[in-house]
């Protein structure tokens, strides 16, 4: 008989550029840091929605504001979709697609979900996590410090002295005719000694002077005039209002005297920026930006938000030191022996777990030994080792993990010895 051939090898599959993979030792921290959002968002009153993963091609090129475009997926009988860059479009969407407003007069979201960037390489596509809070129907500028409050805690995990929260505003309408003028008058005197682009701009758009990154035009617009110094009454009480909250909660702020060119934005615009030795970034930014409705043909109504890039988070968690302290993961272990012990283990799994006691089975190949260790590392209380001889006799042994006593019951009476022992 001829050798068999060895099997051809064919070349491995990796993952696609840009895209990131979470292994059990990875997801641990960011599964804390979800979880730490989700308590946060529900301790201040929100709700969680997820926007679906495809948006009209149409809308979500108006909210997509970072380079490269979104390959177009064909849908037959329907719009063009892509993937959606951004989780606010498809937030704004649903608001207005489940006519939210005629249900409820305020309603406050906050979302976690997937979304895509690309780039000018149709092949290099970067998977994200995004999230963020929603606040839509209520002006009041209490909804801007609690949302602000809500960031401070949940980034205060990273350590308070490495968080800077940056706050300023917009203005309105009202505030920039005037400011525009004054801007256009520093500038003129100095407009040769600007670059081409801003020189171009010293008489309708001089705003755009103050965001120029060249070193000739910061040097000239360090010496302009504080945007917040011509807020409008209003605009001004509104600051006032969400400045004096921020120090009734403590919450360190540098205000920030420029004004924000995003045209959507409208009175308060922030950001909270990460500050190490060896890097600094931007964790997350927001504002008021009731006209995004104007994507969807509908009239302006009050809207806040924040938005995060869960990926920046993460990356600040390590470089903060910040340790996860192990909890308590569940009040019962079961530890099956060989297979007769591994069928009963499933049963007394299921019975705990329908009678709303949290239980984990740590069945696998390592010894008794080993596991009641696994079950003291994760601070399991109580561990249920059942063998061959207890699966025959229906009884199981019932293991104090700290003290490491032990007392063999039925397998009728183990439910109700164990509530016993969890003080319940």
């Amino acid at each position: 008989m001829p050798p068999l051939e060895p099997p051809v090898q064919k070349k491995f599959v990796k993952k696609i550029p840009g895209q990131k993979d979470f292994l059990p030792e990875e997801w641990a921290d960011l599964d804390h840091l979800l979880e730490r959002l989700k308590n946060l968002a529900k301790g201040f009153g929100f709700s969680r929605i997820e926007p679906s993963l495809f948006e009209v091609s149409e809308i979500n090129a108006k909210f997509h504001v970072k380079e490269g475009k979104a390959p177009v997926l064909k849908v037959s009988g329907a719009d063009e979709a892509v993937f959606r860059t951004n989780a606010i479009s498809g937030l704004l969407r649903m608001y207005l697609d489940a006519r939210t407003p005629e249900k409820e007069r305020l309603s406050k979201w906050y979302f976690i979900s997937p979304v895509t960037v690309h780039h000018e390489n149709p092949y290099q596509i970067v998977s994200n996590l995004e999230y963020g809070f929603e606040v839509i129907g209520d002006e009041s500028p209490i909804f801007d410090a609690q949302v602000l409050a809500l960031a401070w805690k949940l980034y205060s995990v990273l350590g308070e002295d490495k968080i800077v929260l940056e706050i300023g505003s917009r203005g309105c309408e009202n505030c920039w005719p005037e400011y525009q003028q004054i801007l256009s008058r520093t500038f003129s005197d100095a407009k040769y000694s600007l670059c081409k682009e801003c020189a171009a701009s010293v008489e309708k758009h001089p705003e755009k002077i103050l965001v120029c990154e060249q070193a000739e035009c910061q040097s000239i617009a360090a010496d302009a005039p504080a945007f917040i110094d011509y807020l409008d009454a209003a605009c001004s009480s509104h600051l006032t209002t969400v400045l004096e909250s921020l120090d009734e909660l403590k919450v360190s702020y540098v205000l920030m005297t420029g004004s924000d060119l995003d045209p959507h934005a409208r009175r308060t615009v922030f950001r909270f920026k990460f500050n190490h030795p060896q890097d600094s970034f931007i964790l997350s930014h927001g504002m008021r930006h009731d006209h995004l409705f104007s994507h969807f043909n509908v009239s302006p109504r009050p809207a806040l938000g924040l938005v995060g890039d869960f990926s920046k988070f993460l990356r600040a968690w390590h470089l903060s030191g910040a340790v996860l302290q192990k909890a308590k993961s569940a009040d019962v272990a079961l530890i099956p022996l060989g297979e007769l012990g591994a069928k009963k283990a499933l049963s007394l799994f299921s019975n705990f777990w329908d009678e709303m006691i949290s239980v984990v089975n740590l069945f696998d190949e390592n010894g008794l030994k080993a596991r009641l260790q696994q079950a003291a590392d994760m601070k399991v209380p109580i561990a249920l080792i059942v063998g061959q001889k207890e699966a025959l006799e229906d009884t199981v042994i019932l293991r104090d993990v700290k003290s490491g006593m032990q007392e063999v019951f039925t397998s009728e009476r183990i439910l109700s010895e164990v509530r016993k022992r969890l003080g319940e």
